[in-house]
C-alpha cells in the first residue's frame, strides 16, 4: 500500500538580493522638481511590481533550533518490536503508482549481503563504504549475513576485486570482528588497511571499529582486524576498550599509510546526555610483525558554551580529516565555542582541532567563518544587517583535506537571527513559508582563512519521528557524503533526495551526485544529477552509503554508493536488510564545464544590467580580451545555456535573457585564465 501523504510548506531554494531602492531615492529627490519626482517614483515603482518576488528579500521571523537528541539517535539498542507495524505503511510503492518514463541511463542495483536488522545502516558518518582504488577495490562493512551465523554481533565487511562489477556474498567476505566475551558488536564502521608494498586485494586486512553492548547498556568499543578472505575466529585480532566515558566508536573512520582512526565521543549515550567531553580517536598502529593494530585512545577536548538554560550548545559529537600519511588531522564539532563567547561572539559554526604528529598534540584552529562573501549571496541577513552563518548537520556534513591538505567541511548552512546570548540557538525562516532554504556549502581552507563554495540545495524535509514509514520509528536525512578523487583533486557530493511533485519530505529518494575541482588546471564543476530518475531505482533508494574515494580509468570517475532495505520489502526496522551495490554512479572529465587543461584562478566579480531583466543585458567586467565564454547556469548548478566567442567592447559583453524562465541564475564569463561571475534574475517574462 502507499505510504500517506504528507504535506509541508513548499522550500524556498534562494533568498535574493534585496536592491537598495530607498538608497537611490534619498540620494536624488533634493535635486528634483515635483513633477520629474512623481516619474521616478512611478518609474520604480514598475519596476519594484515587476521584480518584487525575486528582486526583493523575504521578510524573516526567527525560529528556534532544538538541540539534537543524542541519547535517542546514537544510543539506540536492538529492541524488540514495542508497537504493532501500521498496515498503511508496511510496504514501499512508486509514489505515482508506477515509473513515468523509462531513462537512459544505465543504472541498477546488486546484493552484496545482508544484516539481521536496520540498525547497521542508522547514520550516515559511519564510514561503512570503503574504496583501495590503487588495487580497484571496494569494501561494505556491516553485522553479519543472516545466513551466516545465529550471532548478529558478528561484525563483516563483503568485498569486490574488480571495482564493485561482481560481488559474491557467499565466498568473498571477511570475518573482521568476533569475540566470545563481549559477542553484541553493533554499529560497525571500518577500512580497508593496505601493507606497504603489497598489490594483491587479497594482501589487505579489513579494520573494523564500532561500540559493544550487554543487552542493557553501552560497555565498551572496539577496533578489530582480519586479513581479507578469512572467515574464522582465530583470524580476527580484536582490540577491546572499556571506558563507559567513551562511546560510540562509529562516527568516521580513515585509513592511512601505517595507522588506522575511529572516532567517538565523550559522552554518556546510557543517561540522558552530558555532559559533553569532547571527542576521541581510536588510533590504531599498525605492526607488521604480528600482522595487526596495537591502540591507543586519544582524547581531543572542547569546551561548548552552556547558556544555563538549553545546556551545552553543539549539534555534532565529532568528525575527523586525514591526510594519507595519518600526520595532519582535524577533529570537528559544530557548537558554539566558549573561545568565541568569551570576545563577545555567539556563533554555531565548527570548532576545529588540529594535529600535524599524527594525533600526539592538538592545537586550536582560530577559525573565524563570519565573513565569507557567499553567506551575502545565500544567507538571510541578520538584526544588525549582518549575514551570520548558522551551521547546521540535518543533512549529515563531511568533511576531508584536498591535495594541499587544506580542510574541507561539506555541510548545510543556514542563518543565524543575531548575536545575543540569550538567542543563540535561534535562525531565520521565510515569513511566507516558514522554512529555510537547504544550502549545502563546501567551506574550505585557503592560504589567508576561509571561503566557501555553495554546491547544490536539498530540496525535501529530513524524515522526522512523525513521519516516518517504519513502526519503529528509524528516521533519516539526505545523507550528504563525499567521495574523492585517487588524487584528491576532485570531489564528488552525493545525496538522497525526493523530487517536490511527490513529496516535501525524504520519503522517496532518489541518488543525486554533482562533482567539483577547487584547484588550479581542474575547472569547477558539474551539473547536479538526479541518477536514479527513470531507472529501476526511480524514488526507492534507502539508507545510502558512499564510499571514501571514487574509482578513475582516467577518463571516468566511479563512485561507489550502497542502499539497504528491508529483505521481505516491510518497513520495519527489526527484521533482516538486504544491502546493495549501486552500478552506474559515473561521472566524466567531459561532465566538467571547464576543461582540465585549463588553469581558472578564483572567480572575479561581474556586474549585471538591468537586474532584473526582461530582455536584453550586459555584463560588464574587467579584461583585455576580445571574445570569451560565457556558462549560465541554476542556482541548484545545472547548466541552461553556453556561449562561445561572445565579442567584449568596452568590457562589456550583451547578451539576452532568450528563453530563461523567471528565476535567479550564476553567469559566469571565461575570460582566459580567469572566470568573472555575478547573479542573474530574470523577471516579468
Amino acid at each position: 500500500m502507499d505510504m500517506p501523504k504528507i504535506t509541508a510548506p513548499p522550500l524556498k531554494f534562494f533568498p535574493d538580493s534585496t536592491i537598495p531602492f530607498y538608497f537611490c531615492l534619498n540620494s536624488l529627490m533634493f535635486n528634483l522638481n515635483d513633477q520629474t519626482m512623481k516619474k521616478l517614483l512611478l518609474a520604480v515603482s514598475c519596476l519594484v511590481v515587476a521584480g518584487a518576488v525575486l528582486a526583493q528579500a523575504p521578510n524573516t521571523v526567527p525560529m528556534k533550533m532544538p538541540l539534537p537528541d543524542f541519547a535517542q539517535k546514537y544510543g539506540l539498542k536492538d529492541p524488540e518490536r514495542t508497537v504493532p507495524l501500521n498496515t498503511d505503511r508496511i510496504y514501499w510503492s512508486h509514489p505515482k503508482g508506477s515509473i513515468a518514463t523509462a531513462g537512459t541511463r544505465t543504472v541498477d542495483r546488486v546484493p552484496i549481503g545482508s544484516s539481521f536488522n536496520a540498525y547497521t545502516l542508522l547514520v550516515s558518518e559511519q564510514q561503512c563504504l570503503v574504496a583501495r582504488p590503487e588495487l580497484n577495490m571496494v569494501g561494505f562493512v556491516h553485522r553479519i549475513n543472516v545466513s551466516k551465523s545465529t550471532n548478529s554481533g558478528d561484525i563483516v565487511m563483503t568485498y569486490s576485486t574488480d571495482g564493485g562489477m561482481t560481488w559474491d556474498s557467499t565466498n568473498k567476505w571477511t570475518l573482521a570482528y568476533k569475540n566470545s566475551t563481549y559477542p553484541r558488536g553493533r554499529y560497525p564502521q571500518g577500512g580497508i588497511f593496505n601493507p606497504a608494498g603489497n598489490t594483491d586485494p587479497l594482501g589487505t586486512y579489513a579494520v573494523v571499529s564500532g561500540p559493544i553492548t550487554d543487552g542493557s547498556a553501552w560497555v565498551a568499543n572496539y577496533l578489530s582486524s582480519a586479513k581479507t578472505g578469512n572467515t574464522d575466529i582465530s583470524g580476527v585480532s580484536a582490540n577491546i576498550h572499556l571506558d563507559g566515558a567513551y562511546d560510540m566508536a562509529r562516527l568516521d573512520f580513515h585509513t592511512a599509510t601505517n595507522n588506522v582512526y575511529a572516532i567517538g565521543a565523550q559522552y554518556d549515550f546510557d543517561a540522558s546526555g552530558g555532559p559533553f567531553g569532547g571527542a576521541f580517536v581510536m588510533k590504531g598502529t599498525w605492526n607488521a610483525n604480528t600482522n595487526s593494530f596495537s591502540y591507543q585512545i586519544i582524547d581531543v577536548d572542547y569546551s561548548v558554551f552552556d547558556d544555563g538554560v538549553n545546556g551545552e550548545l553543539f549539534y555534532t559529537l565529532g568528525n575527523q580529516a586525514w591526510s594519507p600519511d595519518g600526520q595532519i588531522g582535524y577533529v570537528m564539532v559544530i557548537g558554539c565555542d566558549n573561545d568565541q563567547v568569551a570576545q563577545g561572539n555567539y556563533p554555531i559554526w565548527p570548532i576545529l582541532m588540529k594535529t600535524t604528529d599524527g594525533g600526539n598534540s592538538w592545537t586550536k584552529v582560530n577559525a573565524d567563518f563570519s565573513s565569507i562573501p557567499a553567506w551575502e549571496e545565500y544567507l538571510f541577513a541578520s538584526t544588525d544587517g549582518s549575514y551570520r552563518p548558522f551551521f547546521l548537520p540535518s543533512n549529515a556534513v563531511d568533511m576531508f583535506l584536498d591535495k594541499d591538505n587544506r580542510l574541507h567541511i561539506v555541510c548545510q548552512v543556514i542563518s543565524q537571527y543575531t548575536n545575543h546570548p540569550d538567542s543563540v540557538l535561534f535562525y531565520l525562516v521565510d515569513a511566507n513559508t516558514g522554512t529555510y532554504p537547504q544550502h549545502i556549502f563546501d567551506v574550505y581552507e585557503t592560504a589567508t582563512g576561509w571561503d566557501a563554495q555553495y554546491l547544490t540545495t536539498i530540496q525535501a524535509s529530513p524524515v522526522t519521528t512523525s513521519v516516518t514509514p517504519y513502526a519503529d520509528q528509524l528516521t533519516w536525512d539526505a545523507r550528504i557524503n563525499v567521495a574523492l578523487s585517487p588524487d584528491r583533486d576532485t570531489y564528488f557530493l552525493m545525496w538522497m533526495d525526493t523530487r517536490p511533485d511527490f513529496e516535501t519530505y525524504n520519503l522517496y529518494p532518489d541518488i543525486w551526485g554533482k562533482g567539483w575541482r577547487t584547484s588550479a588546471g581542474k575547472g569547477d564543476t558539474t551539473a547536479r544529477r538526479n541518477f536514479t530518475e527513470g531507472t529501476s531505482l526511480d524514488a526507492n533508494n534507502y539508507w545510502m552509503f558512499v564510499g571514501n574515494y571514487a574509482l578513475y580509468d582516467g577518463s571516468k570517475y566511479k563512485v561507489p554508493v550502497t542502499t539497504s532495505f528491508s529483505t521481505s520489502g516491510q518497513f520495519d526496522g527489526v527484521t533482516s536488510h538486504t544491502h546493495y551495490y549501486v552500478q552506474g554512479i559515473e561521472f566524466s572529465d567531459t561532465d566538467f564545464p571547464i576543461g582540465i587543461s585549463e588553469v581558472v584562478a578564483a572567480p572575479m566579480k561581474a556586474e549585471v544590467y538591468p537586474n532584473p531583466v526582461n530582455g536584453a543585458y550586459e555584463v560588464k567586467f574587467n579584461t583585455t580580451s576580445a571574445q570569451v565564454d560565457v556558462t549560465i547556469s541554476s542556482v541548484s548548478g545545472q547548466v541552461v545555456q553556453k556561449l562561445n566567442d561572445v565579442s567584449v567592447s568596452g568590457n562589456r559583453i550583451r547578451l539576452h535573457s532568450g528563453n530563461l524562465t523567471n528565476g535567479v541564475y550564476v553567469v559566469q564569463v571565461i575570460d582566459g585564465n580567469t572566470v568573472h561571475t555575478c547573479n542573474l534574475v530574470v523577471a516579468s517574462k
